[in-house]
């Protein structure tokens, strides 16, 4: 079983060591959800779910190498969950991979992410002034979960169109998107989720530059007793800024979904 003993073991920085056991500290302190309850009648069901997980295993792939980043960029972007499950992505986080697109400069990137049994991994994205990145993020793999993050940083002018195909199997998939737009830039995000027992998936997108823009776009297709839980918002904290966003799909049998 994981545990906080795994952390102490972890040859890494100091900072990201002390990141990990206030997380851990968070995650031990709550009682893992048995259900999530909206209105009168929609209930997503969690029931039998635990964390006595015996090893965590991530796999990230990527088809142009050139532009990741040194891994200590990982300090600056450390936080403190709130809740049962981001706190536990932030305490046992596996695999990570910071890429950062150079101003002026445009490109597209495939990448792969896979897991056994539980998977902790972490994409953060930076788009320097003027860039535009094309992203198709395949995510496959079986197990029990998968914690999941992207967190995208569009600097003046830059343009990001991330596209994320979810296909995992009989799993339960916690995924987070946090976008951040300065001025003039966009951030494109499309969602295909069609695999995985139970998706819980949140995005979170600040446009705080003057000018910016983003659409937050989604579908999703429900067999069985597949559930999906989606939320999405939009902050417009810049001036002038606009944001669309759309999420489409179709359950049947007895499949459900809340958006």
């Amino acid at each position: 079983m994981i545990s906080k003993g795994y952390i102490n073991s972890l040859n890494e920085p100091e900072l990201l060591k002390k990141n990990r056991l206030n997380n851990f500290e968070v995650f031990s302190s709550l009682d893992t959800p048995k259900f999530f309850r909206y209105g009168i009648s929609l209930v997503f069901r969690l029931d039998n779910f635990n964390f006595d997980f015996k090893k965590i295993k991530s796999s990230i792939g990527i088809d142009k190498k050139g532009f990741i980043v040194n891994k200590d960029e990982i300090l600056n972007h450390l936080e403190l969950g709130n809740n049962k499950f981001n706190s536990f992505f932030n305490a046992f986080l596996d695999k990570f991979l910071i890429l950062k697109i150079p101003k002026d400069t445009e490109t597209t990137l495939n990448i792969n992410i896979s897991l056994e049994e539980v998977g902790c991994d972490y994409i953060i994205l930076i788009a320097e002034e003027n860039a535009k990145i094309n992203i198709l993020q395949e995510e496959t793999g079986e197990g029990i979960a998968r914690f999941g993050k992207v967190k995208i940083i569009a600097k003046e002018n830059a343009e990001v169109n991330y596209v994320i195909h979810q296909r995992f199997n009989n799993l339960k998939n916690f995924f987070w998107i946090e976008g951040q737009a300065e001025n003039n830039s966009k951030i494109n995000l499309f969602t295909a989720n069609l695999g995985s027992e139970y998706s819980k998936i949140e995005s979170k997108i600040n446009l705080n530059g003057e000018g910016s823009e983003s659409k937050t776009y989604g579908l999703f297709f429900g067999i069985d007793n597949q559930q999906f839980d989606i939320y999405n918002e939009t902050k417009h904290i810049g001036k002038n800024t606009i944001s669309n966003m759309l999420t489409k799909g179709i359950v049947k049998d007895k499949s459900k979904e809340k958006n």
